[in-house]
């Protein structure tokens, strides 16, 4: 409910002191931003829980396994967003029209917002790993009561002096200072649970950080080069330097960081070594028996004697090879590394 609150709080704001199309420009801007968030941590989100679990009696693994996971979602989220914000002056009007014009500012503010949203987002399921769920409660509850004002007062004043264009970079500019501000002080003051800190977070991103830098630098040359030029071209060079440049940049200096973990993370649970499958234990199971069979077959009344014995006996051997296979690849998910970051 907290969240809910705070996160609507901004399209209530402009919804009230401005008209329903600038309400539609910054709901645009703020849903494509949401896109790679929300889509990357929803999908991190399932294991993060499980495998915080599993390392509540090894804080320091849990640490590296946290560092680990966060890279690997900024690696993906925040190239994303930075790409979207350097061609937003060309791809939002070329591919939405021209009338969606307005929605590129708030968009290029944003998009440093969704970032920080990568990072608030990996700490809830922590939170709740270590059996501290009132920590996200509390955070929710504080943002819930200073967002809906800042913006409030915010948007306020930026429409007294610019009209709608200043209260809707207002209410952006609350989310680029005020959000920032409270999930650093989450971090620091949840350092004695959660073992991590903030200057952890910055040096295992750092990587991620330097490929940014040179990915910016490259796309706003080629940027600057085809000023003069159409903008379908300008957008497909920017679009074409940023893929090249990033990815290059990671093979050049993640190879065994960053690329590593991906391949730890997304290697096939079922490719077992097969060393592993040699030592695992082997637990019989025990085959159904003939008189539990037949008085399974007369109570249903549709099994008669096409149903025999061996052919319970080989459901039950399917049905317990997919209960272990399923144990299997989920054990398979937390291979022993040694801490990194």
């Amino acid at each position: 409910m907290f969240w809910y609150s705070y996160s609507n709080s901004d399209f209530a704001v402009i919804g009230v002191l401005l008209t329903a199309e600038a309400l539609g420009y910054y709901a645009l801007a703020f849903q494509l931003i949401s896109l790679p968030v929300q889509k990357i941590s929803a999908s991190a989100n399932q294991i993060m829980f499980a495998v915080y679990c599993r390392m509540q009696d090894d804080p320091v693994r849990r640490r590296d396994w946290f560092l680990r996971l966060s890279v690997l979602q900024n690696s993906l989220a925040m190239p994303a967003l930075t790409g979207m914000a350097l061609v937003a002056g060309d791809g939002i009007p070329m591919l939405l029209g021209a009338k969606w014009a307005d929605a590129v500012l708030p968009l290029q503010l944003l998009c440093p917002v969704g970032a920080i949203m990568m990072i608030a987002m990996v700490l809830s399921p922590l939170f709740n790993a270590i059996g501290r769920p009132d920590i996200n409660a509390k955070y929710t509850g504080l943002c819930a009561v200073l967002f809906p004002v800042s913006f409030f007062f915010a948007g306020s004043v930026g429409l007294r002096v610019d009209g709608a264009t200043g209260c809707v970079v207002a209410v952006c500019l609350v989310w680029l200072v005020r959000y920032p501000i409270l999930v650093t002080g989450l971090i620091m003051l949840t350092r004695h649970f959660t073992q991590v800190t903030l200057i952890d977070l910055v040096r295992a991103n750092i990587l991620v950080l330097a490929s940014l830098t040179v990915m910016i630098v490259s796309v706003l040359t080629v940027q600057w080069i085809l000023t003069d030029a159409c903008g379908i071209t300008r957008l497909c060079a920017s679009i074409a330097m940023e893929a090249v440049t990033y990815s290059c940049w990671i093979l050049a200096t993640a190879r065994g960081t960053i690329l590593a973990d991906i391949v730890v993370v997304w290697r096939d649970p079922r490719a077992k070594p097969q060393a592993e499958n040699a030592n695992r234990e082997v637990i019989p199971r025990a085959a159904p028996s003939r008189s539990a069979v037949s008085s399974n077959c007369e109570a249903l009344g549709d099994c008669t004697t096409d149903l025999s014995w061996h052919a319970a006996s080989e459901a039950a051997d399917t049905s317990g090879s997919a209960i272990s296979a399923a144990v299997a690849s989920t054990t398979a998910m937390l291979p022993r590394l040694s801490p990194r970051c």
